[in-house]
């Protein structure tokens, strides 16, 4: 199995636990918000890497610095992080000719995941309806970048 069916297959699984593991409560619903958003991130990637795009960040500090010949390039890729959110979501939506409004909820709600993920029990939740407002915007999403594999991505229905 290639790198990005492993992605696609674990972000599969992320949002089937989202699901299964939700109720409307502030605990649940931060959680399943955290694993929505952090699975969306984990498809876009894997729809780049499909692609055949290059999704490492190369540090240039370590370039400046000089790269020797004996460093494989597996090492420097295992030491760097990949491309962020929103570099891989402006990239995809140029791929994909995805809808600027579907973009929109999708950023909004990676807004939402950071202000969970920073300002972690000081926020007044109650996002039910934001979950159930993202989920078709994710939708759209994956069948934009994986419409071959429609039949495997799970039915979202937040309540």
């Amino acid at each position: 199995m290639d790198d990005w069916e492993n992605m696609l297959h674990f972000a599969i699984e992320m949002i089937k636990q989202a699901k299964r593991s939700y109720a409307p409560d502030h605990i649940d619903e931060r959680i399943a918000i955290v694993s929505l958003d952090h699975a969306t991130e984990l498809l876009m990637k894997s729809f780049l890497l499909k692609m055949d795009y290059f999704i490492n960040e190369i540090d240039t500090d370590m370039i400046k610095k000089g790269i020797d010949r004996k460093t494989q390039l597996k090492n420097l890729l295992n030491e760097n992080k990949t491309i962020s959110f929103m570099d891989a979501l402006n990239l995809v939506c140029k791929l994909t000719d995805l809808d600027s409004s579907d973009k929109d909820v999708i950023v909004r709600f990676h807004k939402l995941r950071n202000e969970i993920q920073h300002k972690g029990m000081y926020l007044n939740l109650n996002e039910t309806e934001k979950i159930g407002n993202f989920c078709p915007s994710l939708q759209i999403l994956y069948d934009k970048m994986f419409p071959k594999y429609s039949d495997v991505f799970p039915k979202l229905n937040f309540h």
